[in-house]
Order: structure tokens, then sequence, then C-alpha cells
């Protein structure tokens, strides 16, 4: 690795060490909601802004795109089935 892009990580590494507790929540909370601000926000402003007559329609449809990935809240993680089948054979 490039001896810059190692300090750069140390740098970053020790801005993070010096947040406080609330700080670093508070960091969390904006990232929750910028992320779920992307899923149901923006589509309503590309629904608007590309389809004026049928937004809704174009926003319901968008929304229902995001139903395919609801079975990924039942699913098990590859490492934790990877690391079960392991025990199982030990």
């Amino acid at each position: 690795m490039h001896p810059t892009k190692n300090y750069r990580v140390l740098k970053k590494q020790n801005l993070l060490d010096q947040l406080s507790l609330y700080q670093m929540l508070f960091l969390k909370i904006l990232q929750t909601i910028i992320h779920y601000g992307l899923h149901f926000v923006f589509p309503v402003v590309i629904a608007k802004k590309c389809y004026k007559k049928q937004w809704l329609k174009i926003y319901c449809i968008l929304l229902a795109t995001m139903l395919v990935d609801l079975d990924h809240l039942l699913a098990d993680h590859i490492s934790s089935c990877y690391c079960k089948r392991i025990a199982l054979y030990e």
C-alpha cells in the first residue's frame, strides 16, 4: 500500500477515535435518515420530474421494486451459514 494512502487511513481512524458518543450517535442517525430518504423521497423526485401526469403510479412502481429485497431480511448471511456447516463437521 502506498504510504500516503496508509496515512489517510490512520488520519481518518484518529478522527473517528476523537468523536464523542453523542457525535457518533448523531452520525448514525444522519446516516439512517439519508439512507431511507434515498429509498422513499428520491423516487418521488424522479417520478414527479420525469412523469408529471402519472407520477403517483410511477412512484408506486418504484416502491414495489423494493419488495423484491424483502427476502433479504429473512436470509442468513453466507458467513454464518458457512460457520455453522464447519461446526457440524468438527
